[in-house]
């Protein structure tokens, strides 16, 4: 029975539920990799229509520019553009590993993160300060950090 308040039955229900999502995740960010090796740099570039149409930067503006520059090695850059991004790519690496070095053993190495509600918080909060920082700056002093 599904208690009051709840999205998942149990704790490996969530897990479940966020490892296939990884494994997808997984697989679009590889996807992604190989159409801007071989289709080139503006392959996937869109501008953001939130941003086109208010002025305004949206919630997830500077996500790609950070993770370009996650994948090139500069986790301070990354973070600066979009915070979401370095720490999800921390949080979710190792709840990816630490999962599947679990699943794979069979259980007897006991290592699995566990998904809280904490996690998603900490992602909520930290979409919420990009946004509000980003668009205080361009509205209260006029600075574009994108």
């Amino acid at each position: 029975m599904i208690q009051k308040g709840r999205c998942f039955k149990s704790e490996q229900e969530t897990d479940n539920t966020c490892y296939i999502i990884g494994w997808c995740l997984l697989a679009a960010v590889g996807l992604y990799i190989i159409i801007r090796k071989f289709a080139g740099e503006e392959a996937l570039s869109w501008p953001c229509l939130f941003h086109v149409w208010t002025g305004w930067y949206c919630p997830g503006c500077g996500g790609t520019r950070a993770m370009r520059a996650l994948f090139s090695g500069r986790l301070l850059a990354s973070f600066f553009c979009h915070p979401v991004v370095p720490v999800a790519a921390v949080l979710g690496g190792w709840f990816m590993i630490s999962q599947t070095v679990e699943r794979f053993s069979g259980g007897r190495l006991r290592m699995g993160m566990h998904i809280r509600g904490w996690h998603f918080g900490l992602i909520l909060f930290l979409i919420a300060a990009n946004f509000l920082t980003k668009n205080l700056a361009l509205a209260v002093w006029g600075i574009r950090l994108l």
